[in-house]
């Protein structure tokens, strides 16, 4: 996936049953992270299950993050969507480490 440099950020998803895979890769900051967003809630109101975030391939994070992540998690459905964060990356790690796992956000592998 090739990403530009006026939008670093990239991803994929695939729906398996009632799963929802999301491959991120690239910077997630306050200007690329509505995009992501946007996408995310959309996977949301149709997946009844799981929403699974692969962020092993983030190179930058910053708060945009955390706060999309809360964000996310508020359009569950009342929390009828599981979110999961699976390998993330270090950029990813120290933003939770700093600012805590948002509630509602499972982590996987760290």
């Amino acid at each position: 996936m090739d990403r530009s440099p006026a939008f670093p950020l990239t991803w994929r998803s695939d729906l398996v049953g009632d799963v929802a895979l999301v491959v991120v890769e690239g910077e997630l900051d306050r200007l690329t992270t509505p995009a992501l967003r946007d996408h995310l809630e959309w996977l949301i109101a149709w997946v009844p299950g799981r929403l699974v975030l692969d962020m092993a391939g983030v190179t930058f994070a910053d708060v945009g993050a955390h706060v999309m992540l809360t964000d996310v998690v508020r359009t569950t459905r009342g929390g009828q969507c599981e979110v999961v964060l699976t390998a993330p990356s270090q950029p990813v790690r120290r933003i939770l480490d700093v600012l805590g796992t948002p509630d509602g956000v499972a982590v996987d592998h760290w």
